[in-house]
């Protein structure tokens, strides 16, 4: 039977076989009390699409990023195509990235058209703690430019098929995101585009799973 890893999904799991790492976003407004179909695994940051009062949303994520239901940091990220400008980006980005450190957990990111900056701020920041790119669909140069960096790649519903092979073994995760699809179909689609089956997939992503989350 395989148990199936999610690391980042917006939506509860329902599934007994699947195990899911919630993602919740500081938005800096105040936060409702977190409701049982949250319980378990969260993710929690900042995303570069919503920052908007910076110093109380560094508040609340400072005050609930050391729960242990906590496993990751994030998503916080560089976007060229959201509004706010890079360098504010920037800094919101690596302040998440030193808690994560701080923390010793995992950081997820989202990463649109700024992968030259996300590259030279972890040279800045030489992280210890996994840097996880998340929901990525970049083409196998960009695949092998991050893993050789250091990065975890992320995969979900979508995903370029021949960045597989550069994440697989070691640093290969499954998601769904916000996607409408399940986390059992990415990885019968992983498997079928790796040319392996489920099995020694599911196998492989917990592994990798176990060795960087508190799970």
């Amino acid at each position: 039977m395989i148990t199936y890893y999610n690391v980042h999904t917006h939506s509860p799991s329902r599934h007994s076989d699947e195990i899911t790492i919630l993602n919740r976003i500081i938005r800096g407004k105040e936060e409702k009390e977190k409701s049982k179909e949250e319980a378990g695994f969260l993710s929690v940051g900042i995303h570069p699409w919503y920052i908007e009062d910076v110093a109380v949303q560094m508040k609340q994520l400072r005050d609930v990023a050391a729960l242990p239901e906590v496993v990751a940091i994030g998503e916080a990220g560089l976007d060229r195509l959201t509004d706010t400008p890079i360098d504010i980006q920037r800094d919101i980005f690596a302040r998440q990235a030193h808690l994560a450190e701080a923390l010793q957990k995992p950081f997820i990111i989202h990463c649109v058209k700024a992968w030259e900056e996300l590259i030279a701020v972890k040279k800045q920041i030489k992280p210890k703690t996994a840097w996880i790119i998340h929901g990525f669909r970049g083409k196998p140069d960009m695949a092998e430019q991050l893993v050789y960096q250091g990065f975890y790649l992320s995969f979900g519903a979508y995903f370029n098929p021949g960045s597989l092979p550069t994440g697989y073994p070691d640093h290969i995760l499954t998601e769904t995101d916000d996607k409408d699809s399940n986390i059992q179909m990415v990885y019968r689609q992983i498997a079928s585009a790796l040319h392996i089956t489920e099995e020694e997939l599911g196998k492989q992503i917990q592994k990798n799973v176990k060795s960087l989350f508190s799970i």
